[in-house]
């Protein structure tokens, strides 16, 4: 395992990109990791207990509250915590204000998440192979990361919006983004660390700039058919998933 060397600047980089999760991006965000969270919970064996990395503006917390038996959630922004606990007083949450990296517990857990984790941490190596160790044998890791080929990206960079499909725009920024990742490079680090993929899936096909997809006033049948077609399609849509197992 390598150093868990962290940025002298990271906690002052977390509080920064923790306004945007409460911020213009939120409707697209929220029903797209509420998806998410509904599949982890549909594909989750045990729902004894479940660790998860990135309290975000609260949404998947929640929905992992009603659904498991004790949740345990660690974030490194204060203010996404203060925020959060100021509205919430769920009995069968902790939540832990702590870097991902210099996290500890004797604890084992049946269920593992890092929602859009990994394009944010120093060491995406470092932090799988950590947490691997936290995860019960018959446990599951569910991960997600936003693509770099989703079909937006694509659009965008053939029709001159974008100079790169991997090129950063403001939002990533905004978000503390240090990379992306495509399907293929994201199942090869997964692999290189000896975890078994059960499944792969996409989530949103999202076929133009949110900007654009909000003046055209998409219904929430249309978001849900593009959610859904998704699935099969995770090299195009803007987030990968993988279940996976050790």
């Amino acid at each position: 395992m390598k150093n868990n060397q962290i940025p002298d600047d990271e906690k002052l980089r977390i509080e920064n990109s923790s306004i945007a999760y409460h911020g213009i991006f939120n409707d697209e965000n929220q029903r797209n990791i509420s998806w998410l969270s509904q599949k982890i919970v549909q594909y989750s064996k045990n729902k004894s207990n479940i660790l998860e990395l990135g309290l975000g503006d609260g949404t998947t917390t929640k929905i992992f509250a009603q659904n498991f038996d004790k949740v345990v959630t660690l974030d490194g922004s204060s203010n996404l915590i203060n925020l959060f606990s100021q509205s919430n007083t769920i009995t069968n949450l902790e939540i832990i204000e702590t870097f991902f990296e210099t996290f500890e517990t004797e604890q084992k857990f049946d269920n593992i998440v890092m929602s859009n984790i990994l394009e944010h941490v120093f060491d995406p190596d470092y932090i799988i192979e950590k947490y691997k160790k936290f995860l019960k044998k018959d446990g599951m890791l569910f991960l997600s990361v936003p693509s770099a080929t989703s079909l937006n990206r694509r659009i965008g960079n053939l029709s001159g919006m974008l100079p790169d499909i991997y090129a950063f725009q403001q939002q990533d920024y905004v978000l503390g983004h240090r990379r992306y990742f495509c399907k293929d490079s994201f199942l090869e680090l997964l692999t290189n660390h000896n975890l078994n993929i059960e499944k792969v899936e996409g989530v949103n096909l999202k076929i133009i700039t949110t900007s654009q997809m909000q003046q055209l006033n998409f219904t929430e049948e249309t978001y849900n058919a593009l959610l859904t077609i998704g699935q099969s399609y995770p090299e195009l849509c803007t987030i990968v998933f993988v279940v996976a197992s050790v």
